[in-house]
């Protein structure tokens, strides 16, 4: 009969109970930011719920506030943003923001992202600005590192344009680009070209903006979907403000495969075809915001039927993106 194992000093089953649970969370924190960047919300909605289950075991939110900073980023993503949260604060509350910083910077800047959702420009600002000081500058090749800070950085700058300061955007992007332009990250870059385009939406002509956000849109291709995501959605939004119709939609069709998945794409898709007056197009896009919205509002005048487009006679209709079959 075989003696039994037994196990080596210093590795009890308790501990190594500890290590497959560990592994285990990391393996869902992966997975979720994957999903994520893949503009892939259901499946990450999905890992987060099963990821759920290993945070219900532990009270200690130290030991797993990375795998509950990317759950709150998949409850986010899918419009769940008072429990996202509470859990962002309850985990803010727990970590000492020195050790380690990179896990409180992760809270803020999602609790920023919360902010200027609803509006609190001023909140965040503040947060995404303490998001980014909290991070240790990423070394070239700390690619997750690199892609947060520069997320931060991108936020800030939005939330400034949206106080209106003068002179701030202009410095935080000029802080941004100083670091951030020789990386060889695309979604790094992505963020930067989208920064750049965002403040010259602000101070240039439109001709310069224009070929900003080219730029961006340009960088965006080379990063995850997300990243893209994010230009085409701005720039979208960019060309639709201005009633540029034929452009945006260019734009808005690089990103038209993930509006099933992805709120911001999905009401984009919806506004574009509201304001080309196709009623069936803009049904089938306004369903997939509101299945996707969570309790993120819907703009009312986007809820009303289209009016129709103009006859040929009184000026040539412009041409949308084939309907999603």
């Amino acid at each position: 009969m075989p003696k039994p194992r037994r196990c080596k000093p210093g590795r009890s089953s308790a501990s190594s109970g500890f290590r497959s649970g560990e592994a285990l969370r990391i393996a869902y924190g992966n997975q979720i930011a994957l999903e994520l960047d893949l503009l892939d919300t259901p499946a990450a909605l999905d890992t987060a719920t099963k990821a759920l289950k290993t945070l219900e075991k532990t009270t200690d939110l130290r030991a797993v506030s990375w795998l509950a900073v990317q759950v709150s980023r998949a409850d986010i993503a899918a419009g769940r943003l008072g429990e996202a949260e509470r859990r962002l604060i309850a985990v803010r509350a727990a970590l000492d923001p020195a050790v380690p910083e990179d896990r409180y910077s992760n809270a803020q800047l999602l609790l920023a992202q919360l902010a200027l959702a609803r509006g609190d420009a001023a909140e965040a600002a503040r947060l995404a600005a303490s998001a980014a000081e909290r991070r240790p500058m990423p070394a070239a090749t700390a690619a997750h590192f690199a892609k947060v800070r520069s997320a931060a950085a991108l936020l800030h700058i939005r939330a400034l344009l949206e106080l209106r300061r003068p002179v701030e955007p202009k410095a935080a992007l000029q802080a941004f680009a100083e670091w951030a332009d020789a990386s060889d990250q695309p979604d790094v870059i992505a963020h930067l070209r989208l920064a750049q385009a965002l403040v010259s939406a602000r101070e240039d002509s439109s001709e310069v903006a224009a070929g900003r956000f080219d730029a961006a849109l340009d960088a965006g291709a080379k990063a995850a979907p997300a990243s893209l995501a994010k230009v085409a959605v701005a720039y979208g939004t960019y060309l639709l403000d201005g009633h540029e119709l034929g452009p945006a939609t260019r734009v808005i069709g690089r990103v038209a495969r993930w509006a099933e998945q992805d709120f911001d794409c999905a009401l984009l898709q919806a506004r574009l075809y509201h304001l080309l007056g196709q009623p069936e197009p803009w049904r089938r896009a306004l369903a997939a915001a509101r299945r996707l919205a969570g309790e993120r509002a819907i703009p009312p005048a986007l809820a009303a039927a289209p009016a129709p487009p103009p006859a040929r006679g009184a000026g040539a209709p412009v041409s949308g993106p084939s309907p999603p079959r």
